[in-house]
């Protein structure tokens, strides 16, 4: 994805990382909306491995 699109979903993520991810085929628990609960979800369901996880959070880091 290039960074100009990434910067386009960014305030979709921002709002709502939930149904973000849900959009996206991700199943997120519905009553989960906290990032670091989701982040913890996601590894713990064995989807993502700890070092996508991180990847995802470094490219995050930048769009701050």
């Amino acid at each position: 994805m290039n960074p100009q699109m990434m910067m386009q979903l960014l305030p979709s993520l921002k709002s709502n990382p939930a149904a973000f991810l849900q959009s996206r085929g991700i199943n997120i628990p519905q009553n989960m909306n906290d990032p670091q609960q989701i982040v913890q979800y996601l590894v713990n369901s064995g989807r993502f491995n700890q070092n996508q996880i991180n990847q995802a959070m470094n490219m995050a880091n930048m769009f701050k």
